[in-house]
């Protein structure tokens, strides 16, 4: 797997966990500090995919001049 499809993954893992979460805290109680960690996680992710993305391309990008 291609380093780009993994960072594609991790965020729609984490986005549909978080509205998954959200949806089902509208009608369950949960834990809160959970809740606030994942949605801590998210914005993490959200924060830091730009960076890891442009790295994984230019890594990508050297492989193939190396080859």
């Amino acid at each position: 797997m291609s380093p780009t499809a993994g960072l594609i993954l991790c965020v729609a893992v984490i986005v549909t966990d978080v509205v998954h979460n959200s949806w089902f805290a509208l009608h369950h109680p949960i834990r809160m500090d959970l809740y606030l960690s994942q949605i801590a996680f998210l914005l993490f992710v959200a924060f830091t995919v730009r960076t890891a993305w442009r790295g994984a391309a230019s890594r990508t990008a050297a492989q193939r001049a190396a080859d």
